[in-house]
């Protein structure tokens, strides 16, 4: 998640990754004592998980009290220049 510019120090972060693959989809994995939940299923550290527009991902970090949640979904080209959040940013899949 360190590459995502997010700036929280969110403990155990840093062993979340997002791997681009084909078709628009993103693979996910960690090596943290983090909770993610992909649904309703957890993902086991250190196991690949395809993650599809529509899905949605929760992260409990190891203080066991902060948490995030990440939709993924398809943003139009109209929807990346209508941003009203400069800090925002939006990237092509590779």
């Amino acid at each position: 998640m360190d590459k995502c510019n997010i700036t929280e120090g969110f403990t155990g972060s840093s062993g979340i990754r997002f791997i681009a693959s084909g078709n628009g989809n993103i693979q996910v994995m960690h090596n943290s004592n983090c909770t993610i939940l992909i649904g309703q299923d957890i993902l086991r550290a250190n196991q690949k998980h395809a993650l599809s527009f529509g899905m949605k991902l929760h992260i409990t970090f190891e203080d066991e009290i902060s948490e995030m949640e990440i939709h993924y979904k398809s943003v139009k080209p109209s929807e990346k220049k209508a941003s009203a959040n400069p800090s925002i940013r939006y990237y092509e899949p590779v």
